[in-house]
């Protein structure tokens, strides 16, 4: 708060984060939503014959499901609680999980998945097209944070067409602020 004195005005990144600094007993002056530009990505864009090919990748049939992950490789997404989540589930249902990102927990994301043939990560996508019919052909969007200020992940899987499976915070995250209840609770990882 001390630092902001210095200004006449303070704008952030839409409402649950401008909540957040309200809690914290931040003046906010004003809120601006963020938002996704809807003409790149819709349900329209499903392709299975993409999301077989993904489903081989994970080296699971046709009839899998197939889980996505979008983010930075970092404490704050939570990734390592999202993988046991996903190996739980593979211990009864045909499950993979492709998690497209980078960054600085890369290594230890790669230990712990050593092995498992259904979870596998992949660099980011920048090719908006294919990146968008990717989202659309994935049977559900994952998400571990429970304190992701923005929500562009979640508004781009909702707009794509999958549900989105995501932590249920009672007051934090931007995933939170668009989607509904049903939301699960957050856990801490095994490892």
């Amino acid at each position: 708060n001390k630092f902001l004195e210095g200004f006449n005005t303070f704008v952030t990144n839409g409402p649950p984060l401008a909540k957040r600094y309200r809690r914290r007993g931040t003046r906010v002056d004003a809120a601006l939503p963020l938002g996704i530009d809807r003409n790149h990505f819709s349900p329209a864009l499903r392709d299975e014959k993409l999301r077989a090919a993904m489903l081989a990748q994970l080296d699971l049939p046709p009839d899998g499901h197939l889980l996505i992950g979008l983010g930075r490789h970092h404490k704050e997404k939570r990734w390592p609680v999202v993988i046991d989540a996903v190996e739980r589930a593979g211990a009864k249902l045909p499950v993979g999980l492709m998690l497209l990102g980078d960054g600085p927990q890369r290594s230890a994301l790669e230990r712990q998945i050593a092995g498992n043939t259904h979870i596998r990560l992949f660099r980011p996508i920048y090719d908006r097209e294919r990146f968008s019919r990717i989202m659309a052909s994935a049977d559900a969007l994952i998400h571990g944070s429970d304190q992701e200020p923005f929500g562009l992940v979640a508004s781009e899987a909702l707009a794509s067409g999958p549900p989105l499976v995501g932590p249920r915070a009672a007051h934090r995250g931007g995933a939170r602020g668009l989607a509904w209840p049903g939301l699960v609770r957050p856990r801490r990882s095994r490892g």
